[in-house]
C-alpha cells in the first residue's frame, strides 16, 4: 500500500513538473531568425594593392548578385600564385544564410587556393553562394590591370595563370534530388512528419509505462535511429528544391525551421537508447557485470521521465511549426489567388 502511494506521488510530481516545463518551453521565443544582420556593403571592384617590395597584389572582384544577396571576393596573389581568397560580402541576412556561408566559404577559398582558379566544385545546399562566388572570384583574376612589377598579366597567363579561367559553374547534382520525376523532398517529408512524432510517442511512453517498455524500447530505439538518418536525407532535398523555385520569404523560413529538425531527432534517439538500455541492465540481459544506468533508482527514473517528456514534447512541437511552416509555404498562393 505504501508502495502504491509512493508511486502515486512520484507519478505526480513527474507530471507536474513536466506540465511546468513544457509549458515554459511553448512560451519561449523558438525562431532562429529574429535578427538579421545587415548585408555588407560591397567594396570597388579592381586592384587595391600592388607591393613592388614583396609582389603582393590584391584585387577585388566584381559583385556577383544571387538570390539571397550578393558575393564578393578579395584575392591576394604572391610571386604569381592565389595564395588567398577572401570573401567581403556573402548571404548573411539571416540565420540560415550565415549558416550557409560559415560552411561554404572556407570550402570555395581552399579549393580555389588548391585549384588556382575559379573551376571550383559547387558545395552541396550551397548552390548560389558557389556560383556568386566563381563569379566574382573569376573576374577579379581577369582584372585588366592585374600585373606584377615588370609583367603585364598577358605574359604571366601564359605560365600559371593560364588555368584561372572559368570553364563551367554547372552546380553539382545533389543525392535524392528526385525520385520518378517528384521532388524527393516532398516524398521523404512524409515519412519525417509520420515516423518522428511517432517515436518521440513511443519514447515517452515506454519511459512512463513499464510493459509498454518491455516491448517496446528495443523496436523505438531502431525507429529512432532510422529517423535521425532519413532527417539530413530530407533536409538536403529540401534545400535542393528550394533553390530550383524563385526566392520566398516562407520557403526560406521553412527551410530554417527544417533545420531543427535534426537536433529533435538526435535527442530522441539517445533517450531512446537509454530507455532501451535501462531496460536491458533491469532485467540482467546485458554482459557487463555492473548496472550503469542505475536501473533499480526510483530517481533516476524519476530525472530520466521528465527529461523524456519534454525532449518528446520539444519534438513534437517542432514537427508541427517546421509542417505548419512548409503548409504556408506551399498554400500561401493558392489561398490569395482563390
Amino acid at each position: 500500500m505504501r508502495s502504491h502511494a509512493t508511486r502515486l506521488r512520484r507519478n505526480a510530481a513527474v507530471i507536474g513538473a513536466s506540465g511546468v516545463l513544457i509549458g515554459l518551453l511553448f512560451l519561449y521565443p523558438t525562431s532562429t531568425n529574429r535578427i538579421s544582420s545587415p548585408t555588407p556593403t560591397a567594396a570597388a571592384p579592381g586592384v587595391v594593392s600592388t607591393g613592388q617590395a614583396n609582389g603582393v597584389t590584391t584585387v577585388n572582384g566584381t559583385p556577383a548578385d544571387t538570390r539571397y544577396g550578393p558575393v564578393q571576393v578579395r584575392i591576394t596573389i604572391r610571386s604569381q600564385r592565389l595564395v588567398a581568397v577572401t570573401a567581403l560580402v556573402y548571404p548573411s541576412s539571416g540565420g540560415r544564410d550565415r549558416e550557409i556561408s560559415s560552411f561554404a566559404l572556407p570550402q570555395l577559398e581552399q579549393e580555389a587556393i588548391t585549384t588556382q582558379s575559379a573551376q571550383i566544385d559547387t558545395v552541396s545546399g550551397a548552390t548560389f553562394t558557389s556560383d556568386g562566388y566563381r563569379r566574382s572570384l573569376q573576374s577579379a583574376l581577369d582584372a585588366p590591370h592585374l600585373q606584377t612589377p615588370g609583367e603585364a598579366l598577358q605574359e604571366i597567363t601564359k605560365n600559371r595563370l593560364r588555368p584561372w579561367r572559368l570553364q563551367s559553374s554547372a552546380p553539382r547534382r545533389n543525392l535524392m534530388q528526385t525520385v520518378n520525376g517528384l521532388p524527393a523532398h516532398v516524398l521523404l517529408v512524409h515519412a519525417i512528419v509520420v515516423l518522428l512524432p511517432l517515436s518521440a510517442a513511443l519514447l515517452a511512453l515506454t519511459a512512463i509505462w513499464s510493459a509498454a517498455r518491455r516491448r517496446l524500447a528495443g523496436p523505438n530505439a531502431i525507429l529512432a535511429l532510422l529517423v535521425v538518418v532519413l532527417v539530413p536525407i530530407t533536409t538536403s532535398a529540401g534545400e535542393w528544391l528550394e533553390h530550383s523555385l524563385a526566392p520566398n520569404s516562407l520557403i526560406h523560413r521553412h527551410a530554417e525551421l527544417g533545420d531543427t529538425a535534426i537536433y529533435a531527432a538526435g535527442a530522441v534517439a539517445v533517450l531512446a537508447l537509454i530507455v532501451w538500455w535501462r531496460q536491458r541492465e533491469g532485467n540482467g540481459v546485458t554482459s557487463a557485470k555492473r548496472a550503469y544506468l542505475a536501473p533499480a533508482s526510483g530517481a533516476v527514473t524519476t530525472v530520466l521521465t521528465v527529461i523524456v517528456v519534454i525532449v518528446s514534447a520539444a519534438a513534437l512541437y517542432d514537427v508541427v511549426r517546421i509542417g505548419d511552416s512548409g503548409a504556408k509555404a506551399s498554400w500561401s498562393g493558392w489561398a490569395q489567388g482563390s
